[in-house]
């Protein structure tokens, strides 16, 4: 992963945005596309705590 990371990091910003989400997303414990909707929709309520 940290290959994958530096990759990322050298590659041109103009493009890059989703792998960059991605790496995040990986980051946060995420797994499968549901399951960071999921967690993009837990993030932004008002009375749920932050996923881990």
């Amino acid at each position: 992963m940290a290959e994958l990371r530096a990759e990322v990091a050298a590659a041109p910003r103009r493009g890059g945005a989703t792998a960059r989400r991605i790496i995040k997303d990986i980051d946060a414990g995420c797994r499968s596309a549901p399951e960071c909707e999921l967690r993009d929709l837990v993030l932004t309520s008002r009375i749920l705590p932050e996923p881990r």
